[in-house]
């Protein structure tokens, strides 16, 4: 989600798998993310699936990454007839993502926990900020093996195309 600014500033991190039967968490969604075809070469586009408690809503998502922590993000909400006529723009050399998300409210900010049906140890932590100054407060319970801002080896496309992370880079 972008700001009221339409910028997406946002900090990401590495944690260890979290334990959710100790770590109170908001809300749980099963998200199946696929990328469009570019249109531009400095443009991601991709379309999402939110299910939870039964329910799936749908969006499409554009962002043009400004900085390691910034992208200028514009996302709508999308009917399943207009979700399902982007599918035909599914760019097939890369691979759809499967995650569960897990937000955590910590001090005023959401925290994101998204894990991977491929790995019992992978779990990636994401913060959305109002600056790129801003400070925040990592939840209790959570711990962060290093920050991964920034880095690609840990976005979602990589991540989910090996679908195998070493060990000790977890830990």
């Amino acid at each position: 989600m972008s700001n009221k600014n339409g910028l997406e500033i946002e900090r990401k991190f590495l944690i260890r798998y979290p334990n959710f039967n100790v770590i109170h968490f908001q809300s749980k969604v099963d998200i199946s993310q696929s990328y469009l075809v570019r249109n531009s070469t400095d443009v991601e586009r991709r379309i999402r699936s939110w299910s939870e408690g039964g329910s799936t809503k749908y969006f499409y998502t554009e962002k043009k990454f400004l900085t390691g922590l910034t992208r200028q993000e514009v996302e709508r909400k999308v009917s399943k007839s207009e979700y399902d006529t982007l599918k035909l723009e599914v760019d097939g050399s890369i691979v759809t993502v499967e995650k569960s998300r897990y937000t955590i409210d910590c001090k005023g900010l959401t925290f994101e926990v998204d894990t991977y049906p491929f790995s019992k140890k992978l779990a990636i932590m994401e913060v959305e900020l109002e600056s790129e100054t801003q400070g925040y407060t990592i939840p209790e319970g959570i711990k962060v093996v290093k920050e991964v801002t920034g880095i690609y080896d840990y976005a979602n496309i990589p991540l989910c195309e090996s679908q195998s992370f070493p060990e000790d880079a977890l830990y």
